[in-house]
Order: structure tokens, then C-alpha cells, then sequence
């Protein structure tokens, strides 16, 4: 049943993300997403931390994290790949950033049951915590805005000197 549910969030959030990333913008989609993303670690670790772990309070933070993540990360990072490489090398760096990709959902994936089993859930929610914010501060600082700006423009927000 909580596949079901988690299934039902990510679907419904994904269209959220498809219908408001040119409304509201790639980076406003990044950077809410990911404060949502931090404040569900967050408090996923202190659940753990104080072993409140059988509380549905736990259950609708990996909802928000999964919500969170459905319509920010999850769409906007495949969109934002696809927007920011000039024309003349885009097909190649888009590929290298996918394989990019790729192996960092394989390094987490491996580590990720090491982490629980050596360090603890609360402190590897915490870490993962850690790792978004710093996400959050580099989406916030360094990503720009691609929304309703052709190939050509993007080409110059991001070849040209800055």
C-alpha cells in the first residue's frame, strides 16, 4: 500500500513540476524543492536520532521529501542539462552529464545501506541534509534562470564571459 502511495505522490508532483516549470521558473522549482528536501532530512534524522521512528509524522516527511524531490531535482536537472551546453557540443556533454548522473544514483545507492548499517539512519538522513543544502546554496548562487529563453539566448547566458 505505501508503494501505491509513494507512487501516487511522485506521479502527481512530477505533473506539477511539468505544468509550473515554465510558469514559475527552473530555479524557483530548485530551490523550493530543495529547502522542502533539507527540512524532511532534517527531521527525519531527529526522528531517528530520538527514536520516534513509529510515528506517521516519519511517513508524511519521506512523502514531502518524495513530493519535494518529484518536482524540483527529479525533472528540473534533466531539463536544465538539455538547456545549458551551445548547440555545436550539446548531444556530447548532455551524454556525459547523464553518465554524471548516472554513477552518483549508483554511488548513493551503494552507499546508502552501508551508511544506515555503520553510522545510523539519523546521522545519514543528516548527511544527505547536508549534501542538499549545499545543492541549495549552489542552485541558489550559481544555477541561472533557462525559463522562456530561446537555445541562442542561453547560449550566450552561458558561453559568454560573466
Amino acid at each position: 500500500m505505501f508503494q501505491v502511495i509513494i507512487g501516487v505522490i511522485n506521479m502527481l508532483f512530477t505533473i506539477v513540476a511539468i505544468r509550473w516549470c515554465d510558469k514559475y521558473g527552473r530555479k524557483f522549482l530548485l530551490t523550493t524543492g530543495l529547502s522542502g528536501i533539507v527540512l524532511s532530512l532534517v527531521l527525519c534524522g531527529f526522528l531517528f536520532y530520538t527514536g520516534h521512528t513509529q510515528w506517521y509524522f516519519l511517513l508524511v516527511l519521506l512523502l514531502l521529501y518524495i513530493a519535494c524531490f518529484a518536482f524540483s531535482l527529479g525533472p528540473v536537472t534533466w531539463i536544465i542539462i538539455n538547456e545549458i551546453f551551445p548547440t555545436p557540443v550539446r548531444v556530447r556533454a548532455v551524454a556525459v552529464c547523464t553518465m554524471a548522473l548516472w554513477i552518483a544514483v549508483w554511488v548513493v545507492g551503494q552507499f546508502f545501506p552501508w551508511m544506515l548499517a555503520k553510522a545510523g539512519a539519523a546521522v545519514t538522513f543528516w548527511l544527505f541534509a547536508g549534501f542538499s543544502l549545499a545543492n541549495f546554496f549552489f542552485s541558489w548562487r550559481v544555477v541561472k534562470e533557462t525559463s522562456g529563453k530561446t537555445l541562442e539566448e542561453m547560449e550566450e547566458i552561458f558561453v559568454s564571459p560573466h
